[in-house]
């Protein structure tokens, strides 16, 4: 699946900068940066699930 975003000039620094580091693409590391949000996600909605039913 492809998509644009549109990021600020200093996110943009930031992104190339700490791809450059990991030797990553910024795509690579957006794509991580996704998949983890989810993660996260999914814990904090089962959290709250197991809250509501105890």
């Amino acid at each position: 699946m492809n998509f644009n975003i549109y990021l600020d000039d200093e996110t943009g620094r930031q992104l190339a900068a700490a791809a450059e580091q990991a030797g990553e693409s910024r795509n690579a590391l957006i794509r991580k940066a996704l998949c983890n949000l989810y993660r996260l996600l999914c814990v904090i909605s089962l959290e709250q699930c197991n809250r509501n039913n105890t």
